[in-house]
């Protein structure tokens, strides 16, 4: 929800006030608002508020294998399309 808020802001769909209901399958919802604006390096950010109900049906454990070449991660254009 904060994703899709901050996104609009930078597309001026969004402002400083402005509520957003996200609305599931199943009918549940999440009710957003953005706060405020703060500066982040020299990108502006949003300070959303998020309020909704959800529950945990389950857990999960992430592990790093020792030998993975990219630890913290890459992004597609880091490898596709591949450059000869």
């Amino acid at each position: 929800m904060s994703d899709r808020m901050a996104l609009l802001h930078a597309k001026g769909e969004m402002a400083v006030g402005d509520q957003l209901t996200g609305v599931s399958i199943i009918g549940s919802e999440f009710h957003g608002k953005i706060l405020g604006e703060k500066m982040v390096g020299e990108t502006t950010a949003i300070r959303p508020q998020i309020s909704g109900l959800g529950w945990f049906t389950g857990t999960h454990q992430h592990m790093l294998d020792p030998g993975d070449p990219w630890p913290e991660g890459y992004r597609v254009d880091d490898t596709w399309p591949c450059h000869e």
